[in-house]
């Protein structure tokens, strides 16, 4: 039944019903589905969308008869041979499994399906639980008669929620499930919200029961402080942080989303720098860097400073913040519980009684006037009134935290309200979320826009009245930079401007002007442009010449932030200075509807969505060869230049080539015989020494089937062992250069363990030629772990070592009687206690490391050559480098200059070479320090 299900819908990306992402998912969820069904217990693992990837790929060889990407399997034959042979037969198989499911008995079983959907099947059960929990209890204390999960009142269940949140003996009872019942709850009354949604039927404004029942929904929910819950985080939208604390420490300037998430990274950041993954993705599904150095700070859309050299991605929304968090924590392997996020909902800020309506709306006159005209004028029932009120109120929102170039609908300026309005209903999200609320917004909008008609009426006439070429005259020659909206002082220029020009003051009040300036241009971030002077003629030509090119041409879409980048020193001197700016740009001149806008590109038709990821694939199969990333640029203009490079580090069937150059794993030539051949190199390299390094694998089919690299002379030796690396990814592990058993993922340090536990001595010599073999540096850490380096080309075992610690102690004691010393400062070793081996630096480096009781090491690394860094007493503050290098700097008469501190550091024997990341920072550290001791 499964692969019928797989056949079925691969058969639909053959005949374009569906994409192949799109399938993909379909399949993912039937399955998962059907073996819920039939009662057996999955995980997230389960059929999931990277196993089905593979299968799809399974499947096509078996539909066209000839290994594609992955070879096909026997049951996928069989199923091929059925539709072919026995169409009938297949057809009766693919009913049967997707045959419908039993009708629910009652609300209990329908939740708990609903649920399943939502949580692991551990999950489940603890939750099961926890609602039998609550019925013991409120059965007992007659808050209800029949289990919580068969009732739907919205009056009882508030009362369950007063017994979980504030009965003491229940608290008290249930104190080390409080958590888990907590959230128990809160999925059921989630579940109770969405059973409401999809009952109610109809616009607002065709019945006022359909009305009644959102506006019910929406107070239930009034003035609650929530509680994040990492493994159910729901929407977020129009929510607000109101109190966090980490370790039971409260975490301060939290008043936005993204106030909290910079506050709450530096707090792990703190703590866990090592384990937080820098210039990459927090989630390796989502390419976009969340963490970076300088070096890639410009591909940042929102960065925030942490340190000297460090930027955080800011740019998400609350919802993706706290999805942030959670990885985080799992990065750093915190319990969720260590980490408190309370918030509050900022909208449906309603009450029932009509007396005090007023006051909890929005604080404005034209929302009151709106509601008085809806009761007075058209009639409405009050309750009705107020859902119109509230849906317009959340609309403004949504435009303004989404950055719309038009955010305001409660204002006398229909064109204003109208704009927005438009840019609402074009934004895909909100127009899904609009349906899903039964055209809720629509509705309310279209009243509001008859009401500022009525209530602008007059004005509208006046300044219809008026001449705005005139007005553009003046804001063209005086405000080619842009008009500030809502500024006093700006006003009183453009009035001063036109006495100058007219002899007279403008002849309207200051409203009519404000609102005759509006009309002549383009509204973005408080600001009114001329479009006429935003761009000269040769670029306005040149911008839309290239757009309807890329259109012709078959492109569907286009970036605002390629489109941007492209034009970027087109628009030097003229006024549109960032992607967002453009956007509205764009927006203003499509009066003929030429193009869809969307809030990150424009298209040619609505509703097109095409992702970079497709895109991209599609030309590196088109060339056939590698491509670097300027020719990917230069042929995907219209899509951003980091999108492109997200799409290629985070799907592991773009190969890089090296030399920032990528190709499609499909463009290789390697059959299955070959395949078996390769495999049988890497066989016998892994039971002769447990692994095989990737140039050791080249050199042997260069030498062994020399055809192979012939066939596939486009490819770099790295580009070929990532190939290998992606066919037979499922027979061993490839780590780095680590070619090793399946699920034993040999890394670079555990091929340089086993080589010293292998082996009574060895040189560095041996080493280096280990360091070639697998093109990396030499892992001295766990070289020094597990053998003893005696002098400088010579290791062996450490059970040689002979070391009297006490007295070799005393022994470092003569030559240090401060906190530390340079190790190199050492070289006279007389007094020092017998070893088993002559004593010099690169010993005594070691001893310091692995085995004093007194002393530690402190040191960027180990080196090949040379011993640097610093012998520090345990019982000293100083740490890490950092603190090394702070205290030496500030002990030293010298000045605290870059250049002139670096060169002390190496000619004492602290660092091997005159650079030091992050060293402007600890010399200002180092002056603060001087200045405590008053140096």
């Amino acid at each position: 039944m499964e692969s019928a299900i797989l056949l079925d819908n691969y058969l639909k990306t053959l005949d374009g019903r569906m994409s192949r992402r799109e399938a993909i998912k379909t399949t993912s969820k039937e399955l998962r589905e059907l073996a819920l069904k039939q009662g057996h217990d999955i995980d997230d693992v389960f059929r999931n969308v990277n196993g089905i990837t593979f299968q799809m790929h399974s499947m096509e060889s078996a539909y066209c008869g000839y290994t594609i990407m992955k070879p096909a399997s026997k049951l996928f034959l069989e199923t091929i041979d059925l539709y072919h042979n026995n169409k009938e037969e297949f057809l009766n198989l693919l009913k049967e499994a997707r045959g419908e499911l039993p009708k629910l008995k009652d609300n209990k079983e329908s939740f708990l399906i609903w649920l399943k959907d939502k949580v692991s099947p551990v999950q489940l059960s603890e939750l099961y639980m926890a609602y039998t929990t609550i019925d013991e209890f409120c059965i007992k204390k007659k808050v209800i008669n029949e289990s919580v999960l068969n009732i739907t009142d919205s009056i009882q269940i508030s009362a369950i929620e007063d017994v979980v949140e504030h009965n003491r003996i229940f608290k008290f009872e249930n104190r080390r499930e409080l958590k888990k019942i907590h959230s128990a709850m809160k999925y059921y009354v989630s579940y109770l919200n969405d059973k409401l949604n999809n009952q109610c039927k109809g616009e607002f404004n065709k019945t006022n029961e359909a009305e009644d029942s959102t506006f019910n929904k929406e107070t239930d929910i009034n003035k609650k402080v929530y509680e994040i819950d990492f493994d159910k985080i729901d929407d977020l939208s129009y929510t607000k942080p109101i109190f966090a604390s980490y370790f039971d420490e409260s975490i301060l300037n939290i008043s936005s989303w993204k106030q909290l998430y910079v506050n709450v990274f530096k707090k792990l950041y703190e703590d866990y720098d090592d384990r937080i993954p820098l210039n990459t993705s927090f989630n390796v599904g989502n390419g976009r860097m969340d963490f970076c150095t300088g070096k890639y700070y410009s591909f940042m859309v929102a960065p925030r400073q942490i340190d000297a050299d460090r930027y955080l991605e800011t740019n998400l929304s609350a919802t993706d913040i706290v999805r942030k968090i959670k990885l985080l924590l799992d990065i750093c392997y915190i319990d969720e519980e260590h980490l408190v996020i309370r918030y509050e909902k900022k909208i449906n800020d309603h009450v029932f009684d009509n007396d005090n309506v007023k006051k909890r709306m929005e604080k404005s006159n034209e929302s009151e006037l709106f509601y008085e005209w809806l009761s007075k004028e058209q009639d409405m029932a009050l309750p009705t009134c107020h859902s119109y009120v509230s849906a317009v109120n959340v609309a403004q929102r949504y435009a303004l935290e989404h950055g719309f170039s038009h955010h305001v609908l409660y204002t006398k300026n229909y064109d204003e309200a109208l704009s927005t309005a438009n840019e609402l209903f074009k934004d895909r999200e909100f127009t899904l979320y609009n349906e899903q609320q039964h055209n809720r917004f629509k509705a309310s909008i279209k009243k509001l826009l008859l009401f500022i008609e009525s209530l602008t009426f007059e004005i509208d006439k006046s300044c219809n009245s008026v001449d705005l070429e005139t007005y553009k005259e003046i804001l063209i020659e005086k405000f080619p930079k842009g008009y500030r909206l809502g500024s006093s002082l700006e006003l009183r220029k453009f009035k001063r401007f036109w006495e100058e020009r007219y002899n007279a003051l403008p002849n309207a009040d200051d409203e009519i002007i404000v609102k005759c300036i509006k009309q002549c241009g383009i509204v973005h971030e408080e600001k009114l442009y001329i479009p006429q002077i935003m761009l000269d003629d040769e670029t306005r030509m040149k911008l839309f010449s290239y757009i309807r090119d890329n259109f012709s041409s078959g492109k569907q879409i286009i970036y605002f932030e390629a489109l941007f980048n492209k034009f970027s020193n087109d628009f030097l001197g003229h006024t549109i200075y960032n992607a967002d700016m453009l956007r509205s740009y764009l927006i203003y001149m499509n009066k003929d509807n030429e193009y869809y806008v969307d809030r990150n590109f424009i298209s040619k038709e609505i509703g097109v969505s095409i992702e970079p990821y497709d895109e991209v694939k599609n030309c590196l199969i088109q060339q056939a060869i590698p491509l670097e990333y300027d020719q990917l640029f230069k042929i995907l203009s219209h899509i951003p230049d980091q999108k492109i490079r997200n799409v290629l580090a985070t799907n592991a069937e773009f190969i890089s080539n090296g030399r920032n150059e990528y190709f499609h794993i499909s463009i290789i030539t390697l059959s299955d015989d070959e395949l078996d051949d390769i495999s049988t190199i890497i066989r016998n390299g892994i039971e002769d020494k447990h692994f095989i390094s990737g140039n050791e694998l080249i050199d042997f089919i260069k030498n062994k089937y020399p055809y192979i690299i012939e066939q596939n002379a486009f490819l770099s030796e790295k580009g070929l062992r990532g190939a290998i690396a992606y066919k037979l990814s499922d027979t061993y592990s490839f780590k780095g250069n680590i070619i090793s058993k399946k699920g034993q993922n040999l890394s670079m340090k555990e091929v340089f363990v086993k080589f010293c536990k292998e082996r009574e001595s060895f040189t560095l010599d041996e080493l280096k030629v280990l360091k070639q073999e697998l093109e990396t540096a030499i892992y001295f850490e766990s070289v020094y772990e597990n053998s003893l380096r005696v002098s400088k080309n010579q290791f062996v075992s450490k059970k040689n070592a002979q070391f009297l610690p006490d007295e070799t102690d005393k022994a470092i004691d003569r030559f240090c009687p401060d906190d530390y010393i340079p190790i190199g400062k050492i070289s006279y070793f007389g007094t020092f206690p017998y070893a088993g081996f002559q004593w010099n630096s690169f010993l005594l480096e070691h001893y310091v490391a692995m085995y004093s009781p007194n002393y530690k090491l402190i040191h960027s690394n180990y080196n090949e050559n040379i011993c640097v860094g610093a012998i520090v007493k345990k019982t000293s503050a100083i740490n890490s480098m950092d603190d090394l290098i702070i205290n030496v700097l500030a002990n030293n008469k010298l000045p605290l200059q870059k250049e002139q501190s670096l060169n002390y550091l190496c000619e004492e024997g602290y660092l091997g070479r005159r650079k030091y990341h992050n060293i402007e920072h600890l010399l200002i550290k180092a002056k603060e320090l001087r200045n405590q001791k008053g140096i």
